[in-house]
């Protein structure tokens, strides 16, 4: 049976879990989500999904379950394989992909996952890799919990990173500081390799303002990122680079939802404008003007993370009023910007972020709240063994 890799499915769908799919029943309805868990049965959760019929859409469904039986059914990744919006049809051996049937057997069903594999080995004409996959906005939030980060584990990692990475990290005197810019090292290197482009070769460059970004390998379409930390909470948001290269606009911010020791409501707030300000007090439970306040200052961090201005940027130049979603710069409401909100439970810490992406379109902006399949949550030990397995590998 030439041609033919077995592969165990379980830990191949487990991999896929959180990411773009393409799942082909047997008798030929294809079904494009966002793989949200799967089980022992090979049940499969789809979010934000849309049905295909002989390459055709029939509409959106939203969230669906999908149920293994004797029937048997077909899968393929739309991250890995793919690109999102090309139905499972569309591949072919004329194709820039290649075929490669992985047929296995799983609790006496033969299940025949035909996966459309794109070569990242060949750069294009500009030099620049291809990616195996299609881009999309995520957030990936790793919680730090310094006694799970023992020595041993933060040795381990530190050999995956560069020689000047090494240094930087060495550089600091608290050992939760290194860790948490250790961690915001590995996740640029763990988009790499999730996106198929080699990460050992990988080169950071920084704007003037000090804003880093890919230098090398160049990407086809390049990567936008970005990383935020507090606490115990470090978040990197990515998306396609879009607008403002070579950092590309896009920008996040998380704070934890507290107030420091020794400081009151009124002390703590601050670099509001008159209107934010007041949409903070009069009448409402201090717990919610709170809220408020972190939704208004992460905001305008992640816009000017996005725009890459550097701290000489006013803040009071953007105003957020949280209760009507009403932003505006510079007394404007802007055009070509998505905002993306989100929380990040932490035991009984609450953390809140935004996510700022310039798109450059001429559609006036817009507040929503980040998609749940698009954060990826790990313990930052387990995040840093996942990071030995895949990059010692890679």
């Amino acid at each position: 049976m030439s041609g033919v890799n077995p592969v165990n499915p379980k830990p191949f769908l487990q991999e896929l879990t959180g990411k773009p799919v393409y799942v082909r029943l047997k008798w030929g309805l294809e079904y494009k989500g966002f793989l949200v868990s799967t089980d022992g049965y090979m049940n499969l959760q789809l979010a934000n999904t849309e049905e295909f019929q002989d390459g055709k859409s029939n509409g959106a469904l939203g969230e669906v379950f999908i149920r293994q039986n004797s029937s048997g059914m077909a899968l393929t990744s739309g991250a890995t394989t793919l690109p999102v919006g090309v139905p499972f049809s569309s591949a072919n051996e004329n194709s820039s992909m290649m075929n490669s049937p992985r047929v296995t057997k799983c609790g006496g069903l033969d299940l025949d996952m035909q996966v459309a594999v794109r070569s990242v080995t060949a750069p294009n004409a500009d030099g620049a890799l291809p990616f195996t996959s299609t881009i999309i906005m995520q957030v990936w939030a790793i919680i730090y919990d310094p006694p799970e980060f023992h020595e041993e584990l933060y040795q381990s990692a530190l050999r995956l990173v560069d020689p000047d990475s090494i240094e930087r990290i060495n550089r600091f005197w608290k050992r939760e500081d290194a860790c948490r810019t250790l961690i915001g090292r590995l996740l640029v290197r763990m988009l790499l390799v999730d996106k198929g482009i080699p990460h050992n070769v990988v080169t950071l460059g920084f704007t003037s303002a000090k804003k880093p970004y890919i230098l090398e390998p160049k990407a086809d379409p390049p990567i936008a990122f970005n990383i935020t930390h507090d606490n115990g909470l470090i978040a990197m948001a990515f998306g396609p680079g879009l607008q403002l290269p070579p950092a590309y606009g896009i920008g996040v911010d998380v704070m934890k939802l507290s107030i420091p020791r020794r400081n009151s409501f009124k002390s703590f707030v601050e670099g509001l404008t008159a209107k934010e300000y007041g949409s903070l007090f009069g009448g409402i439970p201090q717990d919610e003007g709170l809220r408020r306040f972190f939704w208004i200052w992460t905001m305008k961090e992640a816009y000017t993370k996005a725009l890459g201005s550097g701290l000489g940027f006013d803040f009071k130049r953007v105003e957020y009023i949280v209760p009507e979603e009403k932003l505006t710069v510079d007394g404007e409401e802007p055009r070509g910007w998505q905002f993306f909100k989100f929380n990040v439970l932490d035991k009984e810490v609450i953390y809140q972020g935004v996510v700022a992406q310039h798109t450059g379109s001429d559609e006036l902006y817009t507040i929503t709240q980040l998609d749940p399949t698009s954060l990826v949550q790990h313990q930052g030990a387990t995040f840093a063994k996942m990071a030995i397995e895949k990059l010692g590998d890679a």
